[in-house]
């Protein structure tokens, strides 16, 4: 039994990009409903994830170094994410689905990084000599982490 076929090994965790990279037509684009800060498609959530990773600025941690460092970072991925779907109007106007997909990416990202920080806090605790260096999460930019 070779250390590729031992099921207790474990496997990193990897992420579903969705439907990124792959540019839909015009008229082809999903309607995704848009109310608050809540996205009903779990495709596009998947999505704008992966457009979160790809315009990451290096250096940065939080939404306010973002702002600081990167003031351009929200709009590129608010306009990356409506090049793959588009919302209902019913439920929100231009403004209002901009706004919500700003908080939703906001708010993921503060809970994202909170979580991460926090399972690292217990790794740490856990084993003596160890820093957040040896903890950081696999799909995290070495220059974020810290």
């Amino acid at each position: 039994m070779g250390e590729d076929s031992d099921p207790r090994k474990h496997k990193t965790r990897g992420y579903s990009p969705g439907g990124f990279g792959k540019y839909p037509n015009e008229h082809e684009r999903k309607v995704v409903r848009i109310a608050g800060n809540l996205i009903d498609c779990p495709m596009a959530l998947r999505n704008l994830l992966a457009i979160m990773r790809m315009f990451w600025p290096d250096g940065c941690v939080g939404a306010l170094e973002i702002d600081r460092n990167s003031p351009g970072f929200w709009n590129k991925c608010i306009n990356e994410f409506l090049r793959y779907y588009t919302y209902d109007l019913r439920f929100a106007t231009e403004a209002e689905a901009r706004a919500s997909i700003l908080a939703h990416m906001s708010d993921n990202l503060r809970r994202t990084l909170s979580d991460d920080r926090e399972r690292a806090d217990a790794k740490i605790a856990g084993a003596s000599g160890t820093t957040y260096a040896d903890h950081m999460p696999l799909y995290m930019k070495p220059s974020v982490w810290s």
